[in-house]
């Protein structure tokens, strides 16, 4: 990450120089120097920004579209269109996916190829399957035992059969914590080795003996458990979306686009400590009733008994408290001294207004697209740029449908069939979908192609 000591007086070689640099601010020292914990701050931030939460969810969202099957074979489009889209829900899955993106400039995703499980007797060799067996699991020796049901015997040591079972309906598309991944990359080739750090709440289940964690666990998975070390995802099976970042930054990793307004967020976050300081202390005034002196020798503060005028006061005052509409007599002027109630006036609204709309500005969105107001009539230029900035994000989910495609139809051996989301407009050109009905008429364009024009299968 960025060094900020080279941001240091050259002169003195001192920060605490009389012209100290302005590089370095007060903020700087909050901000994070390693990736990891760049990822941290991002998912902080991404929880407690109510403004970067809805960008970030909006913009990711937004591009996302129907699915198109480039196939003619009407079984096969089904077929598909019920895995991707009725059981896989592959639709709502890209929508976290670019949450992901969108926030921490980062997603790996896996699709976890089913298996079914059996622990066989090496006596009888009879086979269970592990989820009726009543067995015992040892991850120091990476050993199930079980009682075979068979022949009688208790806690044999069990042979572990694991065979692929292509049943769509159990396919589950994984997201995996960015945190805990870590890149091996050649900048040469381009070539990247990924690497998975296993939780220890996981390894601490998986030893307790949570079957839920043990069932369908790969043994791979379970071996780098064993062994204490980082399990390594074989080639092509982790599919990593990034978001373009600086060449000399850790290039192999996505850049987190909030991290331009981290300074910001924090600054926002001193000015709601400020007002939360200011609403507690100054928005609800302190009132003080008094006696109002007389001019001359009528001073109630000699003439009174002030004691008595006090509980005549407080009962008054408690009786109108249930009735609004009493009225009290008293045989003096009483007055009334606000103490404090001035918070209106402290309170930094503008600032924090100002500073919010610079958070969601920094990520490259307008603030109308977040509050509304982007109309067709006067934000063509704006809505065209954003369009843009889109199409990039729209080719990585492209590509990630491609490869979800690709890895579903090799496992499940069925027949690859392309897909990819339809094409995405925010600006709704009528003059066109008028110019295209008219070639379609005159039979210079497909039915397909006047379809997609006007959005329908």
């Amino acid at each position: 990450m960025i060094d900020f000591d080279q941001f240091s007086d050259p002169l003195s070689g001192a920060r605490g120089s009389s012209h100290p640099n302005p590089m370095f601010d007060y903020l700087t020292g909050f901000t994070p120097r390693k990736l990891k914990d760049l990822l941290r701050q991002a998912e902080y931030i991404g929880f407690n920004s109510a403004h970067i939460y809805g960008t970030v969810r909006k913009f990711g969202e937004y591009p996302i579209t129907r699915f198109v099957y480039e196939t003619s074979g009407e079984a096969e489009r089904k077929r598909h269109e019920r895995l991707f889209e009725k059981q896989l829900r592959l639709k709502g899955f890209l929508t976290l996916v670019s949450f992901d993106v969108w926030l921490t400039g980062n997603s790996f995703v896996s699709l976890y190829e089913p298996i079914k499980r059996d622990l066989q007797c090496p006596h009888c060799h009879t086979r269970e399957d592990v989820c009726a067996a009543r067995y015992a699991f040892n991850l120091d020796r990476l050993e199930f035992r079980h009682d075979c049901r068979h022949c009688g015997k208790l806690r044999v040591v069990s042979k572990v059969i694991d065979e692929q079972l292509r049943d769509p309906a159990k396919l589950k598309l994984i997201r995996w914590d960015p945190k805990l991944i870590d890149i091996d990359s050649n900048p040469v080739t381009g070539e990247c080795v990924y690497y998975y750090t296993i939780p220890r709440s996981l390894i601490a289940d998986v030893r307790a003996g949570n079957k839920t964690k043990i069932n369908h666990m790969p043994m791979a998975f379970l071996a780098a458990m064993k062994e204490k070390k980082t399990f390594k995802f074989a080639e092509g099976a982790l599919y990593h979306m990034r978001m373009p970042g600086p060449a000399g930054v850790e290039s192999q990793w996505g850049y987190p686009p909030i991290t331009a307004a981290i300074k910001m967020f924090f600054f926002t976050a001193i000015l709601r400590r400020a007002n939360e300081a200011i609403a507690l202390e100054h928005i609800t005034p302190f009132r003080v009733m008094h006696p109002l002196a007389a001019s001359g020798q009528g001073d109630p503060l000699t003439t009174i008994n002030l004691q008595r005028w006090r509980q005549e006061l407080e009962m008054n005052y408690k009786a109108f408290r249930r009735d609004p509409l009493r009225l009290m007599f008293s045989p003096i002027p009483v007055g009334v001294q606000n103490v404090g109630g001035e918070g209106k006036t402290l309170l930094t609204l503008g600032e924090l207004q100002q500073a919010e709309e610079n958070i969601v500005l920094s990520l490259g969105v307008p603030i109308e697209f977040l509050k509304g107001g982007l109309g067709q009539t006067r934000g063509e230029i704006t809505l065209r740029m954003i369009e843009n900035q889109l199409r990039v994000h729209i080719e990585n989910l492209n590509g990630l449908i491609e490869w979800t495609e690709e890895r579903a139809s090799s496992f499940l051996r069925w027949a690859s069939v392309p897909m990819k989301l339809a094409d995405f407009k925010m600006v709704d050109d009528s003059e066109n979908k008028q110019l295209t009905a008219q070639m379609w008429a005159a039979g210079k364009i497909s039915d397909s192609t006047m379809a997609d024009a006007i959005d329908k299968d």
